[in-house]
């Protein structure tokens, strides 16, 4: 399908990651349908052009009450499982914070650090690819000239001698409880779009988004997602467990940050609106604690990563689009489309009862709408009507017009015929008076003939006899 026959829409995608399991499972119930409130009947659609589904080890499904609540009850069985056997505890989580700091000192050292063998150094040993070698460690430092050395080397030992403490004691119970476990992806094609709340569109964002992180992410399992046709808008919630099943750690950040740096590496000619990313060296001035600097770095960057990220997945979305007739696209960067966008994220975290937008607020202002559009209706023919009686008083006195006017040219007509039957009767007399003179003439021509033929006759007969007369005379005078 041609670009120009494509409706361009906006996309709004929202990330939400739990390591708070009591935030979750409100969400999850609200997926389920399972979190009843007072405000439900106002908030979806009692009667839905399509049942809302669930999709679930990628097999599509009604979602029913009672596959909700063994969805939720299974889900929940194997949540509390994988926390026992991962959950590290008050006292694993104390050596874990001590690990933490030290990795933190080693980190501000080598980023402040100018010779790159010291840095892979560090790194290596800090990251298990290779072992500490004291002596190799210290000739390293010597030799660019680093001062305190016998701290440094301190240090680096205190974090790898921590690490494989905390690696043997509890190789199976080292997840930090602020560990996110769970993000939830919720993908909108918002309301100001304009588009039908049907099956067709909610597929589309769901194959988006299962193809988008089966491609990129094919080590982080979809546990379920869900597609709600029950609201104001086509949207899809779903839930990715955040632990990689190849390495067993939970480091999908990490996984994202290396995804964004690798996709902008590749695609940034045309990523006009996303500078490079953001260092550490950007965020240093001389009165700016070491605290802000890593706080200001890190926002920075997660910032800077969701904006590609966000590129990454218009992206794929678009690839898949064409055939539904959309291609979704960024609004320029316009005072009035940040107002917009602005409004739509203040909306999205309201409670939906509190939406501008829910199921009840946008019957109301669908009624209100079609109030609206009759009172324009009923206007419009209040000055049809005046119009049509003028135009019927305006046509009633043009026929009155013509009225007189062809009773005028009735009595022209009576009197032009009265004229000509006066005419016919002297054009008749006329012709039989011509007639007759014709006939007359025509006699007279034969008359005329008969006398000049018989004169003709007797002149001849005179002449003969005058011949007769005079030929004696002659021959007597002989």
């Amino acid at each position: 399908m041609n670009d120009t026959n494509l409706q361009i829409i906006t996309l709004t995608k929202r990330d939400r990651n739990y390591s708070n399991l009591n935030g979750l499972d409100s969400s999850l119930k609200h997926s389920l349908r399972l979190d009843q409130n007072e405000y439900d009947d106002f908030e979806f659609n009692p009667n839905p052009p399509h049942p809302n589904i669930a999709i679930i080890g990628g097999v599509e499904q009604v979602l029913t009450r009672e596959l909700a609540e063994q969805l939720l009850a299974d889900f929940n069985d194997q949540l509390q499982t994988k926390l026992k056997a991962t959950e590290a505890t008050d006292e694993i989580a104390a050596e874990k914070e001590k690990l933490r700091k030290l990795k933190s000192k080693l980190v501000k050292f080598i980023n402040a650090t100018e010779p790159t063998q010291i840095k892979e150094y560090v790194t290596s040993v800090m990251e298990g690819e290779r072992p500490l070698v004291v002596g190799d460690y210290a000739a390293l430092l010597n030799q660019h000239k680093i001062s305190r050395v016998a701290q440094r080397i301190d240090l680096l030992e205190n974090y790898t001698t921590k690490k494989r403490e905390i690696e043997q004691n509890a190789p199976d119970r080292a997840v930090s409880r602020t560990v996110n476990r769970v993000k939830e992806i919720i993908l909108v094609i918002p309301e100001p779009n304009k588009l039908a709340i049907t099956k067709g569109y909610t597929d589309l964002l769901q194959k988006a988004m299962h193809q988008f992180y089966q491609k990129n992410f094919p080590n982080n399992k979809m546990l379920f997602s869900f597609s709600h046709l029950d609201e104001t808008t086509n949207h899809v919630h779903a839930f990715l467990d955040l632990q990689n099943t190849k390495t067993g750690k939970y480091d999908f950040s990490a996984q994202e940050f290396e995804f964004a740096s690798q996709y902008y590496a590749k695609n940034k000619a045309h990523l006009d609106n996303i500078s490079e990313p953001p260092t550490l060296e950007d965020f240093k001035l001389p009165n700016r604690s070491e605290e802000k600097q890593n706080h200001r770095f890190i926002r920075e960057r997660e910032s800077w990563k969701s904006k590609v990220m966000q590129a990454a997945f218009y992206e794929h979305f678009n690839s898949l689009a064409a055939p539904y007739g959309l291609q979704a696209k960024f609004l320029p960067k316009t005072k009035d489309n940040k107002e917009f966008l602005s409004k739509i994220e203040q909306e999205a975290k309201k409670p939906k009862s509190e939406r501008s937008h829910n199921y009840y607020t946008r019957q109301v202002e669908k009624l209100e709408q079609e109030l609206t559009q009759k009172k324009e209706e009923l206007t419009e023919q209040k000055t049809n009507v005046v119009t049509l009686n003028t135009t019927i008083s305006e046509l009633q006195n043009t026929v009155s017009t013509y009225q007189n006017k062809i009773q005028n040219l009735e009595m022209h007509a009576t009197e032009q015929q009265k004229e000509n039957a006066k005419l016919d009767h002297h054009r008749q007399i006329l012709s039989e008076d011509i007639t007759e003179k014709t006939n007359k003439t025509e006699q007279l021509k034969i008359n005329f003939k008969s006398t000049k033929e018989k004169m003709t006759k007797e002149l001849r007969e005179l002449r003969k006899k005058s011949k007769r007369s005079m030929k004696p005379t002659f021959q007597a005078e002989t």
